[in-house]
């Protein structure tokens, strides 16, 4: 029989008693007896092969038990090990300050840290895909340095790959405008902060505010202040209303290419964090989307073929190229970011398309990006143009043969036209 405190007896005298206590639970240990009876006669069988089975399963609860408290350890753990101020901010409250990296000294439930403190950032690491990406210096650029300068520096995560604090993303942040405004980075590398952004300020002037960087377009910075305040919902909402209300056309030209500018040298100035950025980003990408998939396919020439080069993870041009060209009729297919070059050969072919739009931010090396060029220009049919646009300055000092580079998103609608006239007269 089982007892109120969890354990389990016989009252045979012919059973051999075998005891084995179960791992503690989280209100009470929890005991069982196994029994196991010789010689009993068969009517007593069942009673003992009952005994056992409740007693089965006393132990699997309390493994079941075991194993959740031991999931939650390994998870906060594993939390710990990302971000140090979890292991105290866990459970709603905080210890003493010698416990607790946030350095509060209570231990009450009121002490907790709101999801955007920007003092909690400090704890915050990328990976090196992640600087690769925010930065536009490649992994192995970032392993060089390490090696032969001493920075970056980054630590090392539970899995022991790379982690980049905040702090040393900025400074790369810095030395990758400073190298594209010319300077060699073993000139500049073991600069302090202050003293790159005071190097960067003599070429692009001061250090601007966010107001001063949004100046003359005051009315994008209701925009700016959802990205800030993080109010994913309402961007979404505000952004939709105001294409709704513009027009696709206007939308793109008046209000999504100046404000991903502004937003992107708000980023460079450190007026805005990288996940701020990717909000905006991701929000502007879900309403253009939208907006694009409700516009009629005409079945109108050219077809166009859209998408960037490897490494180049920045999708938000093509989408804007994309609304312009399907508003003018024509027919739009989208590979997305970062499709190797054989493979934009062979699509392009699949389908016979006329033109091949590729976007570039400014941050790929320019040497990569005019080899690609080249080489799909030489790989493509003669037939089948190749625009190119976006912002890397390599595209207007030195734009490849066989290529036409799109200035901006204005030269969009010259650049069809001229297309469409050249197929009349041809």
């Amino acid at each position: 029989m089982v007892q109120d405190n969890g354990s389990l007896v016989s009252n045979d005298p012919t059973v051999m008693r075998v005891a084995a206590r179960g791992t503690p639970g989280p209100s009470r240990p929890i005991r069982s007896l196994w029994t196991f009876h010789r010689g009993a006669p068969a009517s007593r069988a069942g009673l003992v092969t009952g005994e056992l089975l409740v007693a089965i399963a006393g132990i699997a609860m309390t493994s079941v038990n075991t194993i959740a408290t031991n999931w939650s350890v390994l998870v906060i753990s594993r939390i710990s090990a990302y971000n140090p101020a979890a292991s105290c901010h866990s459970q709603g409250f905080v210890q003493d300050k010698l416990d607790c990296p946030t350095g509060e000294t209570s231990c009450s439930p009121g002490a907790r840290e709101p999801m955007n403190d920007r003092s909690a950032q400090s704890t915050i690491t990328l990976s090196i895909s992640a600087v690769e990406r925010d930065t536009g210096l490649s992994k192995d650029t970032l392993r060089v340095w390490e090696r032969r300068y001493g920075f970056p520096n980054p630590g090392r995560d539970a899995f022991g790959e790379r982690a980049y604090p905040l702090e040393q993303v900025e400074r790369l942040r810095l030395l990758r405008r400073l190298m594209d405004a010319g300077h060699r980075p073993g000139k500049i590398i073991a600069m302090t902060v202050e003293q790159l952004q005071a190097l960067a300020g003599e070429s692009s002037g001061p250090p601007l505010s966010l107001p001063q960087v949004l100046d003359g377009h005051g009315d994008l910075m209701r925009f700016i202040e959802l990205v800030r305040s993080h109010r994913v919902e309402d961007l979404r909402g505000a952004l939709s209303q105001t294409a709704l209300r513009m027009g696709l056309e206007r939308f793109v030209m008046s209000v999504v290419a100046p404000l991903t500018t502004m937003v992107g040298e708000a980023w460079a100035r450190g007026q805005i964090e990288i996940f701020e950025e990717h909000l905006y980003t991701e929000s502007l990408q879900v309403v253009l989307r939208n907006a694009i998939s409700t516009i009629p396919s005409s079945g109108a020439s050219p077809r166009v073929l859209l998408t960037t080069f490897p490494g180049e993870a920045h999708g938000l041009g093509l989408l804007m190229v994309e609304a312009l060209l399907a508003l003018d009729g024509c027919q739009c297919t989208s590979l997305g970011t970062q499709t190797p070059i054989i493979d934009i050969v062979r699509a392009a072919a699949s389908s016979r398309f006329d033109i091949v739009a590729l976007s570039f931010s400014a941050n790929p090396n320019p040497a990569q990006v005019l080899d690609g060029l080249n080489e799909l220009r030489a790989a493509l049919p003669a037939g089948v143009s190749i625009w190119a646009g976006g912002q890397s300055p390599v595209l207007q000092r030195r734009p490849p043969a066989g290529v036409d580079v799109m200035g901006s998103l204005a030269d969009i609608g010259t650049g069809l036209r001229a297309w469409r006239a050249g197929r009349r007269s041809g």
